[in-house]
């Protein structure tokens, strides 16, 4: 089964390794485990994707004002 989840555990090249999955009524897996951090970890790539949004938002507002 496909899987577009990428930070599920069970998603591998997107496909599902899964042989069987429930799907509730929200249309989201009931078996999806999302990829687990640490705290550093995840606080570190926070900060770093926001400062790449904030890179893109200044790029964008020099280019088009």
């Amino acid at each position: 089964m496909n899987c577009y989840f990428n930070f599920c555990i069970y998603n591998k090249d997107y496909l599902c390794t899964l042989d069987k999955i429930s799907i509730n009524s929200a249309g989201i897996c009931d078996e999806c485990m999302p990829v687990n951090f640490s705290s550093p970890q995840l606080e570190d790539e926070k900060n770093k994707q926001i400062k790449n949004l904030e890179k893109l938002r200044e790029k964008f507002n020099k280019d088009y004002q």
